[in-house]
């Protein structure tokens, strides 16, 4: 496998910074109601969907053998100072319509602050002339990336209408796990598990069905891309058991989302239900899974 180009790296240090971010503000404005108000129901589905466009634009980088840096760049650069106090200006907007602050002008900072966070936060790790330079370079590459990411967007919204049979799988499989841990639980129709104090439900953000969707797109993309190197049947009969692990992984990070609450601060780990938490795990599992299955994959002649 080809060695991370310098530029791959950054690419993956601004996904980690972008979940960060993402997953704090995000569980604030899910956790205090804000949701379908003032315009942020957008950036769940529009974050997953950058989310899944970034991963396919380090593909796509790493396949074009991109070696060093376009240009110089430093670490230690000013856009850091922007950056901060404008994540930090979404904090204190959101902090304040959380409660129950009125006016237009918290709503418009909070937007601005999110969207200006993330893209100052582009500048600041790759340098704004290596983004120029990047986007003359891989201009095909990111143009495919976002044709993937729209597409995405509607592909994942389509299947959504499947995650009640998926949580009910996550509902029944959690709730086993909890009583051989010792701990008394009880499902409702609801989609609800309660434990003593508290309940979690277990919504179409825990169901996996996001998790799937990003794993199986993913896995046509290397399809499509490596079509003549790859022996096809291992493909198809791979990609089954591929995705039953995937989904025993959910269930894994929702049991110990649960253990952690129960034992340890409901409020700290319940949040992590309503960020990008999933997607991380969905990264990790990706990325080992192409590690160890891609030279299996591989057609004789190609190994």
């Amino acid at each position: 496998m080809m060695a991370a180009s310098p530029t791959l790296k950054r690419l993956t240090a601004f996904l980690a910074i972008f979940l960060v971010f993402s997953g704090a503000v995000g569980s604030r404005i899910i956790g205090h109601g804000l949701v379908g108000k003032d315009g942020f129901q957008i950036y769940g589905g529009a974050g997953k969907a950058l989310l899944f466009g970034l991963v396919c634009l380090a593909i796509l980088i790493q396949r074009k053998g991109l070696g060093a840096e376009p240009k110089s760049w430093s670490a230690l650069n000013l856009l850091w100072l922007p950056t901060l106090l404008t994540m930090g200006a979404a904090w204190y907007s959101i902090s304040r319509l959380t409660t129950g602050a009125a006016g237009l002008g918290w709503m418009v900072v909070a937007h601005l602050g999110l969207i200006g966070g993330v893209a100052l936060a582009a500048g600041a790790i790759f340098g704004p002339s290596n983004l120029l330079a990047l986007a003359e370079r891989c201009r095909r590459e990111i143009i495919i990336s976002v044709i993937l990411a729209a597409a995405f967007y509607g592909y994942v919204t389509a299947v959504y209408g499947l995650w009640k049979v998926l949580a009910v799988a996550v509902l029944r499989s959690v709730s086993v796990l909890l009583r051989v841990s010792g701990i008394n639980v009880t499902l409702t129709p609801q989609h609800t598990l309660l434990l003593g104090e508290f309940g979690v439900d277990v919504a179409k953000y825990c169901s996996g069905i996001e998790s799937i969707a990003l794993f199986t797109a993913l896995y046509l993309l290397v399809a499509v891309l490596d079509w003549n190197r790859l022996d096809h049947k291992k493909l198809l009969l791979f990609y089954f058991p591929a995705l039953i692990v995937l989904f025993g992984v959910n269930i894994a990070r929702v049991y110990a989302l649960i253990l952690a609450a129960y034992y340890i601060n409901t409020e700290v780990s319940l949040s992590l239900f309503h960020t990008y938490a999933g997607m991380v795990f969905f990264i990790i599992y990706s990325a080992l899974f192409w590690r160890v299955s891609y030279g299996w994959l591989l057609v004789k002649h190609d190994r």
